[in-house]
């Protein structure tokens, strides 16, 4: 019997397909729960609606859209999509306004800290000042200033936006005064969220949308930086870098289960612990899990693969079960050898994932035939590496 033949029959592709398809749901469950949590604030008429739109690609600020939470904020937020938007009334230059919309950010920040749940926490604020005018009034000034404590107890970021900026010049010029008031901001990032038409032949189109993602996602807390992410629909070189990192933790997990003293033990714990890498790529991405990429996977995990590495595997099982040296070198092979093929395999997929949505392709995620041959492919080349 070849080793591919042993792969097969101690793995039942559909058997494995059901138990791990519960696992994954629990766990893409979880990670839908770790939602990023914005307040986005400033004056009447700064864009506000048109940059949460932008950034995550659905109407989630259309008017009459979002639930109240004070007398000047509404929650915008979709099922399915792990953002929460607390959006602000506009602030306005009567100081009583101001003042109001001050203390219920406080408050809804202490709020959230006191409940002590990490997922409702308040993570970052956007406040946004119109670019086109060219000016930032000096109430807006001391209320960035003095919105949160000395101290930032809260650990909370503010990034000043600069929206409609439709031209370079006076974009740079207006970024140059920002700076040098020094103002308590974590980053100011110029941009234009909606491209604008400034003559029959000419429009400017949309720009620093990737950057406020980058720095966003930088500043959030890990566990909030992969909702993000998945939740923002304008930078996909960010989707595709997290998940390889992701795809370097799991290798690393796999190196340890590879080097399981016990003989032949490691192929199904493996390819659980790949697929649970799948769904957190798939997470990433912003995509659905769905049957097909599970079954795709786990197929093409037992089929391609098992082949490729049949001579490793075999020699690195056989030598488990050899006393003491036998178990260590042959764990020291086969944790290597899983950590390799995970490294395959989640780059592969990736691959896969990148093409598909740079192509509009995505209808083949819900085909399974083709899914595995995607898959196999794109894990041939990846183990010719």
């Amino acid at each position: 019997m070849n080793t591919k033949q042993m792969a097969n029959d101690s793995i039942n592709v559909q058997d494995m397909t059901v138990e791990i398809m519960k696992k994954v749901q629990g766990e893409f469950e979880n990670m839908k729960n770790q939602s990023a949590n914005i307040i986005i604030a400033g004056k009447t008429g700064v864009g506000k609606s048109t940059l949460i739109n932008a950034i995550f690609g659905e109407q989630l600020a259309a008017v009459g859209v979002g639930a109240p939470v004070t007398q000047n904020m509404n929650l915008l937020s979709k099922k399915g999509i792990p953002i929460k938007i607390y959006d602000t009334k506009g602030l306005e230059l009567e100081e009583s306004v101001q003042d109001s919309i001050k203390k219920e950010i406080n408050d809804l920040i202490h709020k959230k800290l006191i409940a002590g749940n990490e997922n409702e926490f308040i993570h970052m604020i956007w406040y946004c000042v119109n670019c086109a005018s060219s000016r930032i009034e000096k109430s807006e000034i001391e209320w960035i200033n003095t919105l949160l404590d000395k101290n930032n107890s809260h650990n909370v970021s503010i990034v000043l936006v600069l929206t409609q900026c439709f031209s370079l010049p006076k974009q740079e010029e207006f970024l140059r005064e920002i700076n040098k008031l020094n103002l308590n901001v974590t980053e100011t990032v110029p941009l234009l969220a909606e491209s604008y038409k400034i003559a029959d032949n000419y429009t400017v189109p949309t720009h620093g949308l990737n950057k406020l993602v980058e720095i966003t996602s930088k500043v959030l807390p890990e566990a909030q930086k992969a909702s993000f992410i998945n939740a923002q629909k304008v930078n996909l070189d960010i989707k595709v870098d997290m998940a390889k990192k992701t795809v370097k933790h799991f290798a690393a997990t796999a190196f340890g289960t590879g080097a399981s003293p016990i003989p032949f033990s490691d192929m199904p714990i493996l390819v659980g612990e790949q697929v649970v890498m799948i769904t957190k790529i798939t997470y990433i991405f912003g995509l659905p899990m769905k049957k097909s990429i599970i079954t795709a996977t786990i197929s093409s995990i037992i089929g391609t693969s098992a082949a490729s590495i049949a001579g490793k595997t075999l020699v690195s099982n056989l030598l488990k079960l050899l006393p003491v040296a036998g178990t260590m070198i042959g764990g020291a092979i086969s944790g290597a050898t899983a950590a390799t093929l995970t490294v395959a395999i989640g780059n592969a997929y990736i691959t896969v994932l990148e093409t598909l949505i740079r192509n509009g392709q995505l209808e083949a995620l819900n085909n399974q035939e083709k899914m595995i041959k995607l898959l196999q492919q794109a894990l041939q080349e990846q183990m010719k590496k």
